[in-house]
């Protein structure tokens, strides 16, 4: 169809393309990352590392660490387990970096269970930045939902009720809702970011783009957030890390013998959204 001597796609098209996109994203978001997160300083290189945060971490930590202080370059290497990170001392000439991570892939280990995936999957070094993060995906759809709305409104081709896209919000408000899309999607993070994909098509059918404005605003926030931490981390590194004592650190894991109780807002929460 056309919109102003524009063509314009139909709304099954649409929607099948959006589909189409939305599931290419949750794909590059599952557990098996494509690439390791890398940062280096002068003497200290950070790799991440996987299968070294749950039960059982700190004997994958220890062949991590002997397998990398036997290679040529290499001063010494401890392994951050709370942060999923190998830090490791170099000297000159410095050792490749693609050599060390070949190292560490031959001697960690998968994480466990999909719980210590997610666990590890959501863990943030300062250094990373925002790269670790799925702001900039959100953010994307957010921007095409906003056009979309501003179309809808030019012209509306696929009106939908803005009461069908407030529903993506139950999801985010709701605590058993927003439990079961963490246990589906395998952590909190990518059930966030999926919900709010999802507005932000829903509010552009319906011509409503004032929550998915708002939702930009909330992630350039973040945005800025994790770039403020890692100039931070940069600044104070050096002084924070002056050799292996100060590396390493031993996986925290401490096993409830249930989980955790509901507490008196997520109980409002519920109580709320139900009766609504």
């Amino acid at each position: 169809m056309r919109v102003l001597g524009v063509s314009v796609p139909g709304p099954v098209d649409t929607i099948g393309r959006l589909g189409r996109g939305l599931a290419g994203l949750a794909l590059t978001s599952l557990p098996g990352r494509p690439r390791r997160l890398v940062w280096s300083c002068p003497g200290r290189i950070y790799i991440e590392a996987h299968g070294v945060h749950g039960p059982g971490g700190e004997r994958v930590a220890r062949r991590i660490e002997r397998a990398l202080e036997g290679r040529r370059g290499v001063l010494w290497a401890r392994v951050n387990a709370p942060s999923s990170r190998v830090i490791v001392g170099v000297g000159k000439p410095a050792p490749r970096q693609s050599e060390l991570i070949d190292v560490i892939a031959r001697a960690e280990a998968e994480p466990a269970t999909p719980e210590e995936h997610a666990a590890e999957d959501e863990l943030h070094h300062p250094a990373d930045g925002a790269v670790h993060t799925r702001l900039l995906p959100t953010i994307m759809i957010d921007a095409f939902g906003l056009v979309l709305a501003t179309i809808n409104k030019i012209a509306p081709w696929a009106p939908l009720p803005s009461e069908v896209a407030a529903l993506t919000a139950l999801i985010d408000l709701h605590p058993r809702l927003r439990e079961l899309a963490a246990g589906r999607m395998g952590g909190s993070e990518r059930a966030d970011s999926a919900t709010s994909m999802a507005a932000a098509v829903l509010h552009g059918l319906a011509a409503r783009g004032e929550g998915t404005a708002l939702d930009i605003v909330q992630r350039a926030t973040q945005w800025r957030e994790a770039r403020a931490q890692e100039q931070a981390w940069c600044r104070r590194e050096a002084e924070l890390i002056t050799g292996p004592e100060h590396a390493a650190a031993e996986p925290v894991v401490v096993e409830r013998p249930r989980p955790l109780p509901e507490n008196p807002a997520d109980r409002y929460a519920r109580r709320a959204l139900t009766l609504g």
